[in-house]
Formats: structure tokens, C-alpha cells, sequence
């Protein structure tokens, strides 16, 4: 084993010659990119040198797999930051498959002047929403087409008096049982039957699951307050 493996910390040039014979594209510029985006967050020296320990390490490692063997792009990453954190290796699983199971296209981009023509809304209003990370520019001027509904509903809502960082719990929620659904259907994704089969019971069991007990807390909060 080499030196450098068995230090408590490595520098940036040492971690580009650790992943340069799996990732031969990996550069200190690319990782200097990855560190700007928010994917990665190493440690700093007095000096202000970066210091990477072995888990920055294995979270490089996990990202530059996902772009190279799944070619997905940085945005997505980010958003499913929380499996790589949660130590899942999400290109163990069938990626195709998965999608198919639970109706997923790579959705289409839209411009944000598109965005406000659509929906009516303002240029704020959009702002807002990514301010907190429940809708995603970017950085381009630009939002998918899941985001436009996210857009739409947030504009309903607001009919009601439910501001965007009210949604932050529900984004919140949906990142915690995407990890649960990925944890159960990833081990099957090679049986396509079985991982429709399971896909479709969860669905129907956690959407039963959550009427009940949004019914349950509204009659406790009644019951509280009347």
C-alpha cells in the first residue's frame, strides 16, 4: 500500500493521482468545479491548502462514477446528494429499469421566461423557490418541466395563504422516502417483474399510509383547538 493511502489526509494533487486510473478525465480544476458546486466540501489548512479526508475521497469516487457510467448530469446529482451520503451506490441498480417501474423520463428543460408566461407568475416568485432549493435553475435561466409543476402548485397554494418555505417540509419528506423506496426496489432492479410488483404496492400502500394519517392529525388538531 502506498504512502499516500494510508494518510489521515490527502492534498488535491494526491487525490487526482488516487482516481486518475479509474476517472482519467479527473483534474484539480474538475474537482476545484465539484467543490463549487456544493458537491463536495473539504477541509481547509491554516494556509488555506485543501485537505481531503477519505470519505471526500469515496464521495468523488461516487460522483464521477455516476457521470461516467450513468452519464447524468450535475444537477441530478446534487439533488440525490443524499443516497451518495447514505453510502447507496446507485449504479448498482438498473437504472432503466428502475425509471420504467416508477414512470421516470429525464424530464425536458424550460426556459424561466417561458416559466413565468406559463404560470403566471414572477420573475420573484421563482426566485424565491430556488432561494430554498424547492425549484433548481441551475445557474442557466432554465427549470425542468417537473419544476414548472412544482411552480404551478406553489402558486395554488399560495391562494391559501401557503408560502414557499411552508414546502420545504414536504420537499424535505419526499428526499427522506425517495431514500426509504430506493433502499427497498434497488436489490431488485434486475427482476423486472418483481421490482414492478414492488413498485406499485408501495405506491399504493404509502399513499394510503400518509391519507391516514394526515386524517388522523387533522381530527387531533380539531380536537385540540375547538
Amino acid at each position: 500500500m502506498s504512502e499516500t493511502v494510508t494518510k489521515e489526509f490527502y492534498t488535491i494533487g494526491q487525490v487526482v493521482d488516487l482516481l486518475k486510473g479509474s476517472f482519467s478525465d479527473v483534474t484539480i480544476s474538475k474537482i476545484r468545479f465539484l467543490e463549487d458546486e456544493g458537491l463536495i466540501k473539504p477541509e481547509r489548512t491554516a494556509g488555506g491548502y485543501r485537505k481531503f479526508r477519505e470519505d471526500d475521497v469515496k464521495r468523488l469516487k461516487s460522483i464521477l462514477k455516476l457521470q461516467k457510467d450513468q452519464y447524468l448530469p450535475l444537477s441530478v446529482i446534487k439533488r440525490n446528494m443524499h443516497l451518495i451520503n447514505a453510502g447507496i451506490d446507485k449504479t448498482s441498480a438498473n437504472r432503466k429499469d428502475l425509471e420504467e417501474a416508477f414512470y421516470l423520463e429525464e424530464p425536458k428543460k424550460i426556459s424561466v421566461s417561458d416559466a413565468i408566461k406559463k404560470v403566471r407568475v414572477n420573475k420573484k416568485q421563482i426566485d424565491e423557490l430556488v432561494s430554498i432549493s424547492i425549484i433548481d435553475s441551475n445557474g442557466k435561466q432554465e427549470i425542468t418541466e417537473l419544476d414548472l409543476e412544482v411552480l404551478s402548485i406553489a402558486k395554488s397554494l399560495s391562494k391559501f395563504g401557503i408560502e414557499p418555505r411552508h414546502l420545504k417540509m414536504y420537499d424535505n419528506f419526499a428526499d427522506k422516502e425517495s431514500l426509504l423506496i430506493y433502499q427497498i426496489v434497488a436489490p431488485h432492479a434486475k427482476n423486472k417483474k418483481r421490482l414492478e410488483e414492488n413498485v406499485s404496492d408501495l405506491k399504493r400502500i404509502l399513499k394510503k399510509l400518509k391519507t391516514v394519517l394526515l386524517k388522523r392529525a387533522l381530527l387531533e388538531q380539531f380536537d385540540e383547538n375547538t
